[in-house]
């Protein structure tokens, strides 16, 4: 009986071990793929965030482009304002430059839908099913609308500040012509206290005279007789 017992038990023991290796290998197996898996997934990631690092900084590199050319198209709005006469000109070089603004923002719009249509491109290609990559790039869209939108407020902007740069230097030099065809009508002589030049207060006695033709008025002063350009003439206090 002892002898029976003890085969009975030698014989348990291999029927246990082969059920564990029955169970456990096809579930190790399962594991080591979908580990593989993962790891596999998570170099996909990686480089898909590498690729949209890349691309925030293409367009964040755009952005500052365009945003330093509008600073500069208003600088060059104002020196176009001041050097030409003619307002057919001056509307014909605004119109100019903004168009060159508005291409630069069509060529930026047209880049970032090419890098939307090769990002998803590239994710169906790899995942089909991965709703977290499809989700990123879902923002990273939503990212570049608003840059979009933030360019054509600037565009819009733009267009608002120089109608407004125009107006100002109409209403500047019909005021510049108002004050030289009031001194022209004034008597010599005539009492003034004070004149501003191109923002510089000048203390004067009285009107001298006006030179029309040459565009040019005198005053006397306690220093003596002061010449000022009517067009640099500001305003007068009496």
């Amino acid at each position: 009986m002892g002898e029976s017992k003890v085969h009975l038990n030698g014989w348990m023991d291999d029927y246990l071990t082969n059920q564990n290796r029955f169970v456990w290998t096809p579930y190790m197996a399962f594991m080591k793929e979908q580990r593989e898996t993962n790891e596999h997934l998570v170099i996909v990631v990686n480089r898909l965030e590498q690729v949209c690092g890349r691309l925030l900084d293409i367009v964040s590199r755009q952005q500052n482009s365009h945003r330093n050319r509008y600073f500069q198209l208003r600088d060059r709005i104002w020196e176009v304002q001041e050097k030409l006469h003619s307002d057919s000109v001056k509307q014909d070089t605004i119109r100019e430059e903004l168009g060159k603004q508005g291409e630069a923002v069509f060529r930026l719009r047209k880049s970032l839908q090419n890098h939307r249509m090769s990002m998803r491109q590239f994710t169906v290609n790899q995942f089909d099913d991965m709703h977290v990559i499809l989700d990123m790039l879902d923002r990273i869209e939503s990212d570049n609308a608003k840059v979009i939108g933030k360019l054509e407020a600037q565009e819009i902007q733009q267009l608002q500040e120089a109608e407004s740069v125009e107006k100002s230097i109409e209403k500047i030099l019909h005021a510049k012509k108002s004050i030289g065809r009031l001194l022209s009508k004034l008597p010599p002589t005539y009492p003034i206290q004070q004149i501003v030049v191109e923002g510089s207060v000048i203390p004067v006695i009285n009107l001298l005279n006006v030179d029309e033709k040459k565009g040019f008025a005198f005053f006397t002063a306690d220093t003596g007789v002061v010449t000022v350009a009517i067009d640099k003439l500001d305003a007068i206090q009496w």
